[in-house]
């Protein structure tokens, strides 16, 4: 689901301690 993966750069911006969980989660799901 690539829709997913746009609202979540969103989220990285507000939360900076979450961008590096973010990111692994946005590549497991592109796998």
């Amino acid at each position: 689901m690539p829709c997913p993966r746009f609202p979540r750069p969103s989220q990285r911006n507000n939360s900076p301690p979450q961008r590096p969980t973010t990111i692994t989660i946005g590549t497991n799901t592109d796998e």
